[in-house]
């Protein structure tokens, strides 16, 4: 992810220079005038080159608050922030995601009051978005202050195995990082992270350039780390060097340190499990599966009273150490379909990666820039379902390594679903109901012998 970097090529400004030159030029006929206007030109081709900073700010100050989900609030306080050179109105910059859903900036406080700042989407979306800070009125010679709020979805990994699921190389994966990338001219900066249960073991601070991404010793000796609470270490650097990427580096377990403490018992009913759905998808027995989806589909319509129910059942399926979620059986064709799912992206890549129920109610209003919802392969041609649940499925159950997800949608503005939004415990409810169908007739339709059930003795104690 990147901030509002305050570099580039500002259009306005250097308009403004052009024109005046020109101007300059036609009036006077001089010698002295060409002169001029070649140098103005060419210190607009080494600005455009070079991309100059066009902002100068006396202190930034950056805090990512990790939540356990991988999720991070971005909140960045700037001080003393004024125009390098001419006014400036706009300043572009990009974002990437890791999850397919941006949320938009925020800019809760902006000092002195007549100031107002606001955040503006250039593009419809996609893996990386463009959008631009706009300042009203321009910025000046006079110095404003402003804070800018975001939330960074699928943002940190915690262990090896998601960081791999997420395209970094498995040398990538061994670590995770909290970067930032300067482009401004800053007094001082200060990159603050706050962990969201304690400190890893060994965090080490690094300043690397921006286009070889190497690691510059002299600029990390510069930098000075401490821990200032509990759960937050912090990185400050005076005057940091522009086009750099400081980051905050530590390592990662191979996996979720659940998953690694289960006993042998539970690791050989959740291999098999796993083993059995990929083969399912393949077509061995599935037919067998997809009729229990329909028994379960109908169940749930008559319960909640709605017309209309589908149910998928995906499955975690790990290809050259990258994993994704693939479709078993569905209850129709579109429900079934190859394609494969990207964890942490739509809502069951979501539920995977974050262990959890995931909701989703397209009949609450929304920005045009929400993108909370990306279709599931098969259902990009289709509207988005009225509501969307999907339940995490772990082997062995209640608790145990997360295999798949059970996928739930309804196209139906009727019935009793919409109260899974104002019930926490109905959604709760139908969780547990999930369970308790999935532990006994999934490996019924699979041929399996024994369910995937299994007490507390069969994990590491």
């Amino acid at each position: 992810m990147r901030v509002p970097d305050g570099v580039g090529f500002n259009r306005i400004a250097d308009s403004v220079i052009v024109l005046l030159c020109t101007g300059w030029l036609l009036l006077f006929h001089s010698p002295a005038s060409t002169v001029v206007l070649i140098a103005a030109l060419s210190y607009l081709a080494i600005r455009a080159n070079r991309r100059e900073p066009i902002l100068r700010i006396a202190e930034y100050v950056v805090t990512y608050n990790i939540a356990q989900s991988g999720d991070a609030l971005i909140t960045e306080e700037f001080r003393g922030v004024r125009s390098e050179f001419l006014p400036v109105r706009e300043v572009q910059d990009a974002f990437e995601s890791r999850s397919g859903y941006f949320d938009t900036p925020a800019y809760p406080d902006c000092r002195p009051d007549s100031q107002h700042v606001r955040w503006r989407w250039l593009d419809a979306g996609g893996p990386k978005r463009r959008g631009q800070t706009e300042f009203e009125p321009r910025l000046h010679s006079s110095p404003i202050d402003f804070v800018r709020r975001l939330r960074a979805y699928n943002l940190v990994a915690f262990n090896q195995r998601d960081r791999r699921d997420n395209g970094a190389s498995p040398e990538e994966a061994q670590t995770e990082r909290i970067r930032h990338f300067i482009g401004a001219r800053i007094t001082l900066f200060v990159l603050r992270v706050t962990f969201p249960d304690k400190l890893p073991e060994k965090l080490v601070a690094e300043a690397r350039t921006a286009k070889q991404a190497k690691v510059d010793a002299k600029e990390t000796v510069r930098i000075l780390g401490k821990q200032v609470a509990e759960r937050t270490y912090e990185l400050t650097i005076e005057k940091p060097r522009i086009g750099y990427r400081y980051q905050l580096t530590w390592s990662l377990p191979v996996d979720e340190i659940e998953q690694l403490n289960l006993g042998l018992q539970a690791i050989g009913l959740a291999n098999d499990a796993t083993q059995y759905l990929i083969n399912a998808q393949a077509g061995m027995r599935q037919a067998e599966l997809r009729h229990e989806l329909d028994e379960f589909a109908v169940q749930l319509r008559q319960q909640f009273a709605t017309p209309e129910l589908n149910l998928s059942l995906y499955v975690y399926r790990s290809l050259n150490t990258v994993g994704s979620l693939v479709c078993a059986a569905g209850t129709n064709a579109t429900n079934s379909n190859p394609g494969r799912i990207q964890v942490g992206r739509t809502p069951v890549g979501r539920c995977y990666r974050r262990n959890k129920i995931i909701l989703f109610n397209s009949l609450v209003p929304k920005s045009d820039d929400d993108l909370a919802y990306e279709p599931v392969p098969g259902e990009e041609k289709l509207q988005p379902p009225t509501i969307a649940c999907c339940i995490p499925l772990p082997c062995p159950t209640p608790s145990g390594r997360k295999i798949g997800v059970l996928y739930l949608t309804t196209r139906s503005n009727t019935g009793g679903l919409a109260g899974l939004f104002s019930d926490p415990q109905l959604a709760a409810d139908i969780g547990k109901q999930v369970l308790a169908w999935y532990s006994v007739r999934v490996p019924a339709a699979l041929g399996m012998k024994d369910t995937l059930f299994l007490r507390e003795k069969g994990r590491a104690e």
